[in-house]
């Protein structure tokens, strides 16, 4: 099933297989579920858009434009904004908090679009539910569309344009207009990628098949690494470090001698590591009658795990948004598995051990150096081994590889403009 030559009603024609690659991917994912209710879904967010949450600044005379259509945490929006700044530049971009009821152009959608879409779709062989889905990511490319209008965003201005995260439809809808009109492309990294290990979203690779901007800002060589073994070109990678750390000064976190270990927990996807790295913990305190903290991904309640934790040993989190280099301040080494945490700890020379379990979903399985272990009783081997500083001048080199971030950004950002 091909979508290349579909001239889409309102949205013209375009290299759909790829503006839609990240939705396309879903499908041949064994993970993938299908919303509850999807059709009626389908029919009643036609009223609904994000089209007033866009923010649209400018700075005089800019020649870059960067554009984030998903900045709802606090943290990614920090870092763009932060990346921006570098130079003068121009800024579009949404968190996609306020949704709005439009009834005209609600019905507009549903009466007119939808129906034409869907039609388009059902000649290129799609499945009644997968061209739900797929009529729902075009609705929200042309809101994006009518957003680019609203705010006479003239793409012809610019030298180049920098996205957030160029794998989400509107941005990748973005990046073919750009190219149909020669402007140059470049998107950056919020977390730590890795190459296809299996038909699951998160192990699939989605970030590197998705991308289509000319270049691809890489956190580190490990990142190059993985995106070459999944067939992009070496001269599209560029390595300038982890962006989060683009307003901090290179600087090694101290060992607070607390008697206090943390423990990171990633995305609620990895549920099973986070109780796995809990269980750690447990024994790792009963055994050296050391307490802990837990460092929570956003996305989970700061009560969710207080049934699995050993109470005694227990002294709450860490500060909700809290610094990296904070954190790593606080306590004299902490627990991590899959997090993309695990790199930037390791940009602060922070003490870490590393549950590994050598699974398709362990991003760093392949990284054998400095302390770690596989299983709860084995952690107190892990701990054993202690800290060495040679590990962390290799791991830093294959995992961060940029110590002064600002400059490698700045550098990189001014010989575009």
């Amino acid at each position: 099933m091909k979508l290349n030559n579909v001239n889409f009603h309102f949205l013209g024609s375009n290299k759909w297989d790829e503006i839609l690659s990240r939705t396309l991917i879903s499908f041949e994912c064994n993970n993938y579920s299908f919303p509850s209710k999807l059709f009626l879904r389908v029919l009643v967010e036609a009223f609904f858009s994000y089209r007033n949450d866009w923010n649209f600044s400018t700075a005089q005379s800019s020649k870059i434009l960067f554009v984030g259509s998903s900045l709802d945490r606090m943290s990614n929006k920090d870092t763009f904004i932060s990346i921006s700044n570098l130079v003068d530049s121009d800024q579009l971009y949404s968190a996609k908090h306020a949704r709005t009821f439009e009834l005209l152009r609600g019905l507009f959608i549903l009466m007119v679009c939808f129906p034409l879409w869907f039609i388009q779709l059902k000649k290129c062989g799609y499945p009644f539910r997968e061209t739900l889905i797929l009529m729902f990511v075009l609705k929200s490319i042309l809101d994006f569309k009518s957003v680019l209008g609203i705010q006479k965003v003239d793409l012809a201005k610019y030298k180049a344009v920098v996205f957030f995260y160029d794998s989400l439809p509107e941005e990748s809808y973005l990046v073919h207009l750009c190219k149909s009109i020669n402007v140059f492309t470049a998107t950056l990294m919020h977390g730590q990628f890795v190459a296809r290990r299996e038909k699951i979203m998160e192990n699939c690779g989605l970030e590197y098949r998705t991308s289509f901007s000319d270049n691809f800002l890489c956190w580190n060589t490990f990142s190059k690494d993985e995106a070459i073994i999944e067939g992009l070109h070496e001269d599209k990678l560029i390595v300038l470090g982890i962006p989060s750390y683009v307003k901090s000064e290179f600087t090694k976190c101290i060992n607070p001698n607390n008697g206090v270990f943390g423990v990171v927990l990633t995305h609620p996807t990895f549920e099973e590591e986070n109780l796995k790295l809990i269980k750690a913990a447990n024994s790792l305190a009963q055994k050296t009658g050391k307490k802990f903290i837990l460092k929570l991904h956003p996305n989970y309640d700061v009560h969710y795990f207080d049934k699995y934790i050993s109470k005694e040993y227990y002294l709450g989190n860490a500060a909700k948004g809290i610094s990296i280099l904070d954190y790593a301040n606080s306590v004299e080494f902490s627990i991590v598995g899959s997090s993309s945490v695990y790199v930037e700890l390791i940009y602060v020379y922070h003490n870490i051990i590393r549950f590994s379990s050598g699974r398709n979903d362990d991003k760093f399985r392949d990284i054998t150096v400095g302390s770690v272990f596989n299983n709860h009783t084995t952690i107190c081997d892990a701990f054993s081994k202690g800290f060495s500083d040679k590990d962390k001048d290799v791991l830093f080199d294959k995992l961060c590889s940029v110590k002064n971030v600002k400059k490698s950004y700045y550098n990189y950002l001014n010989k575009l403009v």
